[in-house]
């Protein structure tokens, strides 16, 4: 009843999709999941309703037992937990209530772990049965990306302008327009890619995000380098999250052309709050500007802030006809798994065979100097995350196999 009350009218929209972050907590395979489950029910209700998320988080700083409180810190601790815990169980029911809609059984639904309404003794810390952290990140704000970029620029020009800006309202004259979730505490790193360009300046610029205003423009300066049809590719991170990119399509012609603009697209990144940056970064970027397409490696270490491009790799023939024939072969060897489940020696003959495929997709694609850099940290990355960003889209990253 809270959740629907702070909701309002948007209850009926929202409810599925909070419904769906509620299940995924209940029916969290490890602590690990259940924990990244917990903070996206935290981030969503900070994010849709503020109001209760502030209250709920204000009784739970109040109820800390520190000296400085002088009222009764046990009812008031005893309340914040029957808050909670009220809520948990309105929204663990309500996925039950949902569930024969999913094609669940109503004793399948019913049978599903809710969290106790047991409330605990007076003297224990007040914490959240949804996390243990008392604090999550900042709500989210929404920005966009206002770019203002030429369509086509000449090829002997001195120097091409780009501009970029963060806006609170939606701009209607960017290059490329996306919705970006971004936190309001922390600068966005706006990295961009320029293949047929020289960088005249830093590729890589912060943009401040302020309250209730528009970011100071970042500006890129390019200088082209050879004709044709190309594209500016903006990658848009916060905190070492990646939080969005924005694509313009531009041509670079032989000939003096006047500016001109038009709307493109972009799209935002959604990741998760409250968890850890990556400790590795790695951009792949699909150039159709050159005869033959290319795929451009740029890794970004965030410890140090290290980033390094390396050679390109070609691609030849048709890459969806070709890693159609690698999806079949992975399906091949699920059916085969789930037939032989039982039997551990064709299970580890599988396994073998995913990792030759994953080989194959390292020794084919990768560029050399990733692979010496991999090999040359390879202790030293041992337990890092890597994240990997793409927009080719047919190519499987996550079977690669060193």
């Amino acid at each position: 009843e809270e959740v629907r009350a702070a909701l309002g009218d948007r209850f009926a929209t929202l409810a599925p999709e909070l419904s769906d972050l509620v299940e995924a907590y209940l029916t969290a395979p490890d602590s690990e999941r259940a924990a990244q489950a917990e903070i996206a029910v935290e981030d969503w209700i900070a994010e849709h309703a503020p109001a209760l998320d502030s209250t709920i988080r204000l009784q739970m700083i109040l109820a800390l037992d520190t000296p400085a409180v002088s009222f009764d810190l046990e009812s008031l601790t005893g309340r914040t937990q029957v808050d909670w815990q009220r809520i948990v169980q309105s929204l663990s029911t309500a996925v039950d209530t949902g569930a024969t809609s999913r094609g669940e059984s109503a004793a399948a639904a019913t049978d599903r772990p809710v969290p106790s309404t047991d409330v605990p003794a007076p003297d224990a810390p007040a914490q959240s049965p949804i996390s243990n952290l008392p604090i999550s990140s900042p709500p989210l704000t929404t920005r966009y990306t206002d770019i203002s970029c030429p369509r086509r620029v000449w090829v002997a020009a001195e120097r091409v302008s780009v501009v970029v800006q963060l806006t609170v309202d939606m701009p209607t004259r960017s290059a490329a327009v996306s919705a970006l979730a971004v936190r309001p505490d922390a600068p966005v790193n706006i990295r961009l890619t320029a293949p047929a360009f020289d960088a005249l300046n830093a590729t890589d610029q912060p943009a401040e995000i302020l309250p209730d205003a528009d970011s100071p423009p970042v500006v890129f300066h390019l200088k082209p380098r050879v004709a044709g049809p190309t594209r500016l590719e903006f990658d848009f991170r916060q905190a070492g999250n990646p939080v969005g990119t924005a694509v313009v399509d531009i041509e670079i012609t032989p000939y003096a052309v006047a500016d001109a603009q038009e709307a493109r697209g972009g799209f935002a990144i959604a990741m998760p709050q409250g968890i850890a940056a990556p400790d590795l970064l790695l951009y792949i970027q699909h150039d159709t500007s050159t005869t033959t397409p290319l795929l451009r490696f740029t890794l970004e270490e965030s410890a140090t802030g290290e980033v390094t491009s390396f050679e390109p790799v070609p691609l030849h023939g048709d890459a969806a006809a070709h890693n159609a024939a690698l999806y079949r072969s992975l399906s091949r060897l699920a059916q085969d798994a789930g037939i032989g489940e039982n039997d551990a020696a064709l299970q580890e003959e599988i396994a073998d065979e995913v990792r030759r495929l994953g080989f194959r997709v390292w020794e084919e694609l990768i560029p050399r100097g990733l692979k010496e850099r991999y090999l040359a940290n390879r202790t030293a990355w041992e337990g890092k995350t890597l994240l990997v960003i793409s927009d080719e889209p047919h190519i499987p990253w996550e079977l690669v196999w060193p």
